[in-house]
């Protein structure tokens, strides 16, 4: 799972303060992780992505995701 656009998704909403994005998306993932853990196990990987992470040279990323599991 990769957790984005909070920030985005509160200035579409009419917020002036972005971090509501953040507190909403925040107060959220136990709902998805339940959802996550009725579908595909307990398990899940979640991963936030921020501007700085998307702006990196493609080979820094791929290297990224395959360290993870």
């Amino acid at each position: 799972m990769v957790i984005d656009g909070n920030r985005r998704w509160a200035r579409q909403a009419g917020f002036a303060d972005p971090r509501v994005g953040h507190r909403y998306g925040a107060e959220h993932i136990h709902e998805v992780l339940g959802w996550c853990a009725l579908l595909f196990g307990p398990q899940p990987t979640i991963r936030s992505v921020t501007t700085t992470f998307r702006i990196r040279l493609a080979s820094n990323i791929r290297r990224y995701w395959s360290a993870t599991p």
